[in-house]
């Protein structure tokens, strides 16, 4: 049947943004496997069962007290909330012990080097996965590691930093990957934004003059 070019192309654009979405609520070890790298990456081939066995050493490390609670952020986060993106490593939000304000990471990577880690400049890995500690060091940093979820599936369960908080904690960093990651959990979310909670937690870190701004040029 014909039809016009530009309802054409509004059915392409809502079969892709249904796909999105579809893809968004399926579990996060399930997405990982779609995290296909180039030929020249670094990334393991086996990424889920690299991040379950970081995981599993972080548990570890929480429990001896190496680490205070930690949760997962940045992409790998942006992945569990959304659609699959492309990460070369998973970052870490954690508690680290210090002491006068300032913290010791060697206790932290002879932990990981126990357990099999190898070093990378600032990171350390496990099967090939690149992964680093991000200290909780501003406010809103340490109310997303407070508020964070705990996400069970079949492979075991873990903490990530909840979809509200991890929308705040890219538009404070405000690049423009970050703004771009922005947009992908708003248009494809694993469940709906909770704006008026987004917008208190905004309000309460001086983010909401940065939010507006944001809103006015990539939302319309």
């Amino acid at each position: 049947m014909a039809t016009s070019v530009q309802e054409f192309r509004d059915r392409l654009f809502k079969a892709k943004r249904t796909d999105r979405q579809r893809c968004a609520s399926e579990p996060f070890f399930e997405k990982l496997r779609q995290v296909l790298p180039p030929a020249d990456s670094s990334l393991p081939l086996t990424l889920p069962s690299s991040v379950r066995r970081v995981l599993g050493a972080m548990a570890e490390a929480e429990k001896a007290r190496v680490i205070g609670k930690f949760a997962i952020t940045d992409g790998m986060a942006i992945t569990y909330h959304s659609e699959p993106v492309y990460t070369l490593d998973l970052d870490v939000l954690a508690f680290i012990p210090s002491s006068g304000g300032l913290i010791d990471l060697g206790p932290i990577y002879e932990f990981f080097k126990g357990r099999g880690a190898a070093t990378s400049g600032e990171y350390l890995l496990i099967d090939g996965l690149k992964f680093q500690f991000i200290p909780a060091a501003t406010p809103l940093e340490s109310e997303s590691l407070e508020c964070a979820i705990t996400a069970t599936e079949t492979e075991g369960s873990f903490r990530i930093i909840d979809l509200e908080h991890l929308i705040a904690l890219k538009l404070a960093a405000g690049r423009s990957k970050d703004l771009l990651h922005i947009q992908i959990l708003l248009d494809a979310p694993r469940r709906p934004v909770d704006l008026p909670r987004l917008e208190q937690i905004l309000k309460t870190h001086a983010l909401f003059d940065k939010w507006l701004k944001f809103r006015s040029r990539f939302s319309g």
